[in-house]
């Protein structure tokens, strides 16, 4: 836990290495930076990261996880291996009371830089306009699911519609809202970057509950509407796997059940 006494020193850090506001650190730091792990150098932190826990479905069975967030080094002290050094004091202080660990790098380059320390791409996305381009002439079907599947969808949207996410589009992180819009018994997860709406998780039971909340995003004043799914375009996030029965397991399903053409 970060005490109240270190407490601004590692918003500084966060801030400073980051380039964020003031709004946002607050923000940040006051939902779920509070588990931080670093590495010190005569008392002064050279590199640090947080650890976020959460729980997932791999494949139908529950897992514990760790969302690795903020890793960072400060500008003087990088090519020195501190990152390796923090990434290794966090995986001995958690040994195998976790599944597997996910992280999203900031950008393109640094997906070699965490291959080195055993991480793999374990998401790819493909992102779909919804609107305005092709809103009168979507063409798409929807996958068969298991009865459970809706029950199953509700429970993980639920951990994360209060948390603060990070959206990104070219590159540039925004802040963003999450928000769960449920029509009958469908139900849409999406996160607000400007003026465009990311729709990152959607359960559709019927073709136009998806016209319906498009309609309503509409209304809302957006002017694009973007569905972000797994698929194999745009790698994104990475994990390391510490449960030998998910060596083999595929991360990339997510719970869209949309098939566009």
């Amino acid at each position: 836990m970060i005490s109240k006494k270190e407490l601004p020193v590692y918003k500084s850090l966060f801030r400073e290495i980051f380039s964020e506001d003031e709004v946002f650190c607050d923000r940040i730091f006051s939902a779920k930076l509070d588990t931080v792990f670093d590495l010190r150098k005569n008392g002064e932190i050279m590199s640090f990261l947080y650890a976020i826990p959460f729980t997932a479905k791999v494949e139908n069975q529950s897992c514990r996880a760790i969302y690795v967030y903020g890793v960072g080094t400060v500008f003087e002290a990088r090519g020195k291996g501190y990152m390796k050094e923090v990434f290794q004091k966090m995986e001995t202080h958690f040994g195998d009371t976790v599944d597997f660990y996910y992280l999203v790098p900031a950008e393109p380059s640094l997906f070699a830089l965490y291959e080195k320390i055993g991480y793999k791409t374990g998401f790819s996305l493909t992102k779909t306009i919804l609107f305005p381009e092709k809103k009168e002439h979507l063409s798409y079907d929807i996958k068969e699911t298991p009865q459970a599947f809706h029950s199953d969808y509700l429970n993980y949207v639920g951990q994360f519609s209060t948390a603060v996410i990070r959206s990104r589009e070219d590159n540039e992180f925004a802040l963003s809202e999450g928000h769960y819009h449920k029509i009958g018994n469908s139900g849409f997860f999406w996160v607000i970057d400007r003026d465009m709406v990311q729709i990152r998780e959607a359960y559709i039971e019927k073709p136009e509950d998806l016209d319906c909340f498009l309609d309503f995003l509409a209304r809302k004043g957006y002017e694009k509407a973007i569905l972000t799914q797994p698929g194999n375009h745009t790698p994104y996030a990475m994990v390391k796997v510490v449960n030998p029965a998910l060596k083999n397991a595929s991360f990339s399903k997510g719970y869209t059940n949309l098939n566009f053409d």
